[in-house]
């Protein structure tokens, strides 16, 4: 419960929230952390995939809400799908250790970060 709440439900309670003062002042960037993991499945981490593709199909709806709403050319979307952060070493390790997993770089913060504000300030879709 508490992976679908973080993972699924923060994004829909926070876009609830500022979303629509985003249409009257007509600007804003709505932007969602999901995972390389919606986009690749690798068959080891089923209950955090199935969340993260749950924030893809999320903002590709919203995208088309927005559209619809008349606002796709003041309010922007951007979903950024990283592979392993290296932010807690335990998690990082235990990951590493599996099958695959070895095989994808770990990514700084300060470099994901960077690269995020980039997507961000080319309105990217997705990054």
């Amino acid at each position: 419960q508490r992976l679908v709440n973080v993972n699924i439900l923060s994004n829909f309670y926070t876009v609830n929230a500022f979303l629509p003062g985003m249409y009257a002042r007509q600007r804003g960037h709505i932007v969602t952390i999901a995972s390389a993991s919606a986009l690749l499945p690798v068959g080891l981490t089923r209950h955090y995939t199935t969340t993260k593709y749950a924030v893809r199909g999320f903002m590709e709806e919203l995208r088309d809400e927005i559209r619809l709403a008349g606002q796709a050319r003041t309010v922007k979307t951007t979903a950024i799908f990283p592979f392993q952060l290296n932010t807690r070493r335990e998690l990082v390790e235990a990951v590493l250790k599996m099958p695959f997993f070895s095989e994808l770089p770990v990514v700084d913060p300060a470099v994901a970060a960077a690269s995020i504000v980039r997507s961000i300030r080319a309105n990217k879709r997705q990054a």
